[in-house]
């Protein structure tokens, strides 16, 4: 009787070969393609997390803007400062007996640049500050004993300063020392607030009366613009921040590129001032 043999076939060497090499070339080619997405989507989601920090900023600062009675910029070092009226009464203010919580009625007073609405305060355009010294004088202030324990704020006037002494109608002593000298200073003295938007590194800070609130962690520009301009027939305030920021799509950059690249996040906002202080 003839025994059947069965044939087998595999791969040879060769052919395995030749399969191992595409199947890692397959699984490179994978690999790489996954670790660009990856790094594309957090491109994207770095990008569009710094763009509404940018939003943010703008949100706070436009709302601080429009209920200041005073704003200033200034782009060395880059700040804004905006002083604030507390429109709510609260505990420890001088008319904190007529119900803490509640609106303040606002007094309208006239001069010959207009209409003037106060808040609990008051603010003057001829004060007089010495650097180092506590004493401020102003002609048209007319302080009375009872202005003792008011905050005050104004250019060269540390935040959280307040009427510490009342001297006459024209000069009183604050609590802390004026920063620089000067005459002709717009000061706010009341129940307002002073609000300050700075840089610190890449986070952009926002401090009222003392208090410090990182409200950005990602930029890394902020280009205020107090601007005076002619609207129909009266004066109008504005003041226009520019926010950029860096985004992360490659390490290494120069300068050059750096700058190239926070060109196109760039993000512009105009802020009405809505109590132009005419007084």
């Amino acid at each position: 009787m003839k025994l059947s043999t069965a044939r087998t076939s595999a791969f040879t060497l060769a052919e395995m070969s030749i399969a191992l090499a595409i199947g890692g070339f397959m699984l490179a080619v994978t690999i790489l393609t996954s670790v660009s997405l990856q790094k594309s989507l957090n491109a994207v989601d770095n990008y569009f997390a710094t763009h509404m920090q940018q939003i943010r900023i703008v949100d706070y600062i436009s709302r601080d803007a429009k209920r200041a009675y005073i704003v200033t910029a200034a782009t060395s070092p880059q700040t804004v400062t905006c002083v604030i009226p507390n429109y709510i009464i609260a505990t420890g203010d001088p008319d904190a007996a007529t119900g803490v919580g509640k609106r303040r009625t606002p007094t309208v007073t006239w001069s010959a640049n207009g209409y003037t609405v106060n808040y609990g305060s008051r603010t003057v355009n001829d004060a007089a500050t010495t650097s180092g010294s506590a004493v401020v004088t102003s002609a048209s202030s007319a302080f009375t004993a009872s202005d003792v324990g008011r905050a005050v704020t104004g250019p060269g006037i540390q935040n959280g300063t307040t009427i510490q002494t009342f001297t006459n109608s024209t000069t009183v002593t604050l609590s802390k020392n004026a920063t620089a000298s000067a005459t002709g200073v717009t000061m706010t003295y009341g129940t307002a607030s002073n609000v300050v938007y700075s840089i610190s590194g890449l986070s952009i800070l926002r401090t009222e009366n003392g208090t410090l609130t990182t409200i950005a962690s990602s930029t890394d520009n902020l280009l205020p613009n107090f601007t005076d301009v002619q609207l129909a027939l009266a004066n109008t305030e504005y003041v226009t921040t520019t926010i950029t920021f860096l985004p992360i799509f490659a390490t290494n950059l120069t300068n050059s590129q750096q700058n190239t690249e926070r060109t196109g996040t760039t993000l512009y906002s105009t802020a009405y001032l809505r109590n132009k202080r005419r007084g």
